[in-house]
């Protein structure tokens, strides 16, 4: 399985690769959703925006959801998913969270 590193450093490439194909083959569509693509790599929301999470450890996904647009899925290793299920929790202390 490749580390989230990797996995978010592939997606910058793609996302880039998207929009330059886009644009030099004058196709404004695929270049509009590289760059939309590209736009939502670093999302920020407040702790205490944080409306639902859930907890998949089989794929080490934590899923955190604020408001309608406002959405990160945070993609662990075996050795940090503890770590940081236990940090969230302590966080957003939402009662009701899913554990898949």
């Amino acid at each position: 399985m490749p580390d989230a590193g990797r996995a978010g450093k592939k997606n910058r490439i793609v996302n880039t690769l998207a929009v330059i194909f886009g644009l030099l083959s004058g196709g404004p569509a695929a270049a509009g959703a590289g760059m939309l693509a590209q736009s939502r790599q670093e999302v920020f929301i407040r702790w205490k925006r944080i409306t639902k999470v859930k907890y998949k450890p089989h794929t080490r996904t934590i899923l955190l959801r604020g408001e309608w647009t406002e959405q990160i899925a945070l993609f662990c290793t075996d050795e940090n998913y503890p770590v940081a299920e236990e940090f969230i929790n302590g966080k957003t202390k939402i009662e009701g969270s899913e554990k898949q």
